[in-house]
Order: C-alpha cells, then sequence, then structure tokens
C-alpha cells in the first residue's frame, strides 16, 4: 500500500478532527457531530488544494487546455483561503467561552 497525498490528506483530516472534537467536549462538554465532520473536510480541502497548486506548478501543459495552470492555481488557493477560514472560525468559537456557562459558573461560585 502506498502512502500518496490523499492518503496524508485524509490522516491529517482525521487526526485534526479528531483534536478538535476533544477541544470542543473539553470545552462545552459536548460536540457537535456535524462541526466534527465539516472541520475534516475542511482539512482534507486544504490537502487537496495544495495538491493543485503543485499540479498548477509542474503539471503536463499538453495535456490540457493553455489556462489550465490558472483555474487549478486560483481553485487551490481558494480552497485553502475558504477551508483555513471555516478551521479557525470553528475553533474559535469553541474557544470562546459562551455567556449561558459563565452565568452557570457565577450561579456555582454564589451557592
Amino acid at each position: 500500500m502506498s502512502f500518496d497525498g490523499t492518503a496524508l490528506g485524509i490522516l491529517i483530516g482525521v487526526v485534526f478532527s479528531f483534536t478538535f472534537a476533544c477541544l470542543e467536549f473539553y470545552k462545552r462538554k459536548d460536540f457537535k457531530v456535524n462541526n466534527v465532520a465539516l472541520v475534516f473536510l475542511a482539512v482534507y480541502a486544504i490537502s487537496s488544494g495544495f495538491e493543485l497548486i503543485i499540479a498548477a506548478l509542474h503539471g503536463d501543459p499538453n495535456n490540457l487546455p493553455s489556462s489550465w495552470r490558472e483555474y487549478i492555481g486560483v481553485a487551490g488557493m481558494v480552497g485553502i483561503g475558504l477551508s483555513l477560514n471555516y478551521v479557525i472560525n470553528a475553533v474559535k468559537e469553541v474557544l470562546a467561552s459562551s455567556p449561558v456557562r459563565k452565568s452557570e459558573e457565577t450561579a456555582e461560585n454564589k451557592s
């Protein structure tokens, strides 16, 4: 079995989504499966975006239309940008304390 870019992207996606799920459970005592799945897909899209950029730099121009490199390079950059934006916002949301938790802690401290 070979370990190519796709396998590496899946492995990194699984590691990041597991880490995100643990962080979300630690901070909120609960986690949303859809957030974990979206983090996996976003991290996997980042690795795929890097592969698109590498293909744009080292591909064979004789097999594709003349402007294919621009399309592939831009698609890779857009995919990376959108995915990084989602992952960063999801982690920020988990790390930010919710007002409900703060009010619960205040009520517990007064008791």
